[in-house]
């Protein structure tokens, strides 16, 4: 076929389409259909598609057809015209997070959010985050797609999280604008609308070593289960009632201040504690230590040896269950021995030393069967001070800077055990056929 004759064919199937166009509007008089019928015209025939305009929904952003939103957007010829058209039948899809569809069905009130639930997207139930893929959603929740897809298909609950999607979260969408809106830090009751103010404040807060990711968890983590995260308490609009409820029956209870007898450290309250004296995380044993008058209630808050007292009843000196007072409870010095586990109970049952001299004179330090005692509490920084106090072997006469530097000696021909080693000279035993004591001074002057 010539170009002569394709040319003509090209402009007798354009004068064709355009005819049918004019036919299907309307626009042609009742003379010229009888003309076109008479001439045998094929009405029916498609009429040619023609470009369609697309629209961005969340800015109305227009492109005057699918071949150039695909060449300005950088994506697969083709994707656009098959977004569109699934759009148009209720099957929303989204390109690099955002959706399409033809001019003809666009609205300015379109509601984009109900458009996400449509699209199959992730929501995490504690946090409110809301995710265009299981993948986006598994990378911020630290778990893998098939978690994310296992819950939200079969409904398995993951360890931490909890998934859903959009659309079936009790099928209405609109909640996940409350909740996200509505999470709350207790201690400054201030609402924040994302995670990213969420991090900012406390990256601001001296915290600018926890990554995002870190903070997310953490954060959500308190929302649901009532744990403090970065030393504040959180909820949001579904458990704020509750959450605060807690809270302040917790801030209630950790309001007193505290003190702890083994070290003799005093704290403003109980959350003090926590954060700067006790190896416990959580402030419920510290208070029920404090209520049972520094017994331990369990197994699990006795093996630490930290013994808790409000420090109004220390102050009152009440009694124990024994019969004794919380006072003769309070550690004891000896400086030759380096030890200050002591007792007062224990020096007045096992060496007969007068209950009222030793504590009337354990401000300065007094002397018993040879050896230095005193109150720990006069003398606070004595445990501090006991690493950099130099030693002296009785047999050899040779001193020694620090502990570690007598270990090191001994580790050159015998194996040292340091809690062995410590208990011989704070016992004044032989230890690998020498005796260690420590070189401190008998008194110590200045009061705390």
């Amino acid at each position: 076929m010539t170009d002569g004759k394709k040319d003509q064919l090209k402009r007798k199937k354009t004068l064709e389409y355009e005819l049918r166009r004019l036919y299907r509007a309307g626009e042609l008089t009742e003379q010229q259909i009888a003309e076109l019928k008479e001439a045998e015209f094929p009405f029916d025939t498609p009429v040619r598609r023609t470009a369609k305009s697309v629209v961005r929904i969340d800015d109305g952003k227009k492109w005057p057809s699918c071949s150039a939103a695909e060449k300005e957007l950088g994506i697969t010829q083709g994707w656009m015209s098959d977004v569109c058209n699934m759009a148009q039948n209720g099957k929303w899809v989204a390109i690099k997070n955002q959706f399409y569809c033809f001019e003809s069905m666009y609205s300015p009130d379109m509601d984009l959010t109900e458009i996400r639930g449509l699209a199959g997207w992730i929501v995490i139930l504690e946090t409110g985050e809301m995710f265009p893929t299981t993948g986006a959603a598994a990378k911020a929740a630290g778990t893998s797609r098939s978690v994310v897809l296992d819950h939200v298909k079969n409904k398995v609950k993951p360890q931490n999280k909890r998934f859903s999607y959009v659309r079936d979260w009790d099928g209405k969408v609109g909640r996940l604008v409350d909740l996200n809106v509505q999470m709350i830090c207790l201690e400054t009751d201030t609402i924040y609308h994302s995670y990213d103010e969420i991090c900012a404040a406390i990256w601001s807060d001296g915290y600018d070593w926890a990554t995002r990711k870190e903070i997310v968890q953490k954060v959500g983590d308190a929302i649901r289960h009532g744990c403090p995260a970065f030393d504040m308490h959180w909820a949001n609009g579904e458990n704020l009632e509750e959450r605060k409820e807690a809270y302040m029956e917790e801030k209630r209870l950790c309001a007193r201040p505290v003190i702890e007898l083994t070290t003799m450290r005093e704290y403003a309250d109980v959350h003090d504690a926590l954060k700067f004296g006790s190896r416990y995380v959580d402030w419920k044993k510290i208070v029920a230590i404090c209520d049972a008058k520094g017994e331990p209630t369990s197994e699990t808050t006795c093996w630490r040896g930290e013994r808790w007292f409000w420090k109004d009843d220390w102050n009152k000196n009440i009694k124990l269950k024994s019969g004794e007072r919380i006072k003769d409870m309070q550690p004891v010095i000896c400086y030759e021995r380096g030890r200050c586990d002591y007792s007062v109970l224990d020096l007045t049952n096992y060496h007969g030393f007068d209950h009222k001299s030793l504590l009337n004179s354990g401000k300065k330090g007094i002397v018993f069967d040879g050896l230095t005692w005193r109150l720990l509490r006069y003398d606070v920084d004595f445990k501090k001070r006991l690493k950099e106090t130099p030693l002296i072997c009785r047999e050899t006469g040779k001193t020694f800077d620090t502990l570690s530097d007598l270990q090191d000696w001994l580790e050159r021909e015998h194996e040292c055990c340091m809690y062995d080693l410590q208990r011989a000279i704070e016992g004044g035993w032989e230890y690998k056929g020498f005796h260690f004591e420590y070189m401190v001074p008998p008194s110590v002057s200045g009061e705390r």
